[in-house]
């Protein structure tokens, strides 16, 4: 009798929420924008077609990259000339 007892003791665990718990377990795939076949949305590369994947992600950082390395080369230029002017 001990041992059923144990085994319900065991069985009480607390579950996961549903909400918490994912619907599917299969990645999310976006088209290939040079073949239109899916692909898993972090592939670097199609494995249909062989061309690199670009994410609108990248080609946004890349213009914030070139912003803020652009105002700090201009901040230093500006404040190259103001020290070379006071003297």
């Amino acid at each position: 009798m001990e041992t059923q007892d144990v085994q319900q003791e065991d069985d009480d665990r607390d579950l996961p929420d549903p909400s918490d718990m994912d619907d599917h377990d299969e990645p999310d795939l976006i088209p290939c924008p040079n073949c239109r076949r899916m692909i898993n949305e972090d592939a670097e590369w199609c494995h249909h077609c062989k061309h690199d994947v670009v994410h609108e992600v990248t080609e946004t950082r890349s213009k914030l990259r070139v912003i803020v390395v652009g105002a700090i080369l201009v901040t230093m230029a500006l404040g190259t000339l103001a020290w070379f002017f006071s003297r």
